[in-house]
C-alpha cells in the first residue's frame, strides 16, 4: 500500500470544522492517497463522545476517504523509544500518542499532516497554518 499522507486527529477535526486548515486537508483528501493512525480514529470517537455528537456518519466519510493504519510492535517500540525520548528535549509534553500517531506515517513513508505544534519543523511533516 503506497501513502502519500498520514493525517492525524489535528487534521481530521480542522477537515470536519471547515476551518481554513480544513480546507487544505480536504484538498489532499481529493488527490492523494491518504492513511488514518487507528489511534486517531479512537481519538476523533472520544472527542465526538465528548460533544456529543454522532461519530457513525463522520466514520463512514473517514473511511471512504482514507485508508485505517493499524498500530503494531515496530510503531509502538519506536514511538517510544526514539520519537518521544528526543522529541521530550524541545517539548517537555511532548506524548506517547503522537509520537505513535507520527511513528504510523513514518512506517508508511508517508507525510504526517497535523497542525500541533509540536510538529512544526520536524522531517515529513506538513503543518497546517
Amino acid at each position: 500500500m503506497s501513502l502519500t499522507y498520514v493525517l492525524d486527529t489535528y487534521a481530521w477535526i480542522e477537515n470536519f470544522t471547515g476551518t481554513a486548515k480544513g480546507k487544505k486537508v480536504e484538498a489532499i483528501l481529493q488527490k492523494e492517497q491518504v492513511g488514518t493512525p487507528i489511534l486517531a480514529v479512537a481519538e476523533l470517537a472520544d472527542s465526538f463522545q465528548r460533544d456529543k455528537a454522532d461519530f457513525t456518519t463522520f466514520f463512514t466519510f473517514l473511511k471512504s476517504k482514507s485508508v485505517i493504519l493499524p498500530l503494531d510492535q515496530h510503531i509502538a517500540m519506536e514511538a517510544a523509544a526514539a520519537v518521544k525520548a528526543v522529541a521530550r528535549k524541545k517539548h517537555k509534553d511532548f506524548g506517547l500518542n503522537d509520537a505513535i500517531l507520527y511513528c504510523t506515517a513514518k512506517k508508511h513513508h508517508a507525510i504526517f499532516v497535523t497542525g500541533d505544534h509540536h510538529f512544526k519543523g520536524m522531517e515529513n511533516v506538513l503543518f497546517l497554518e
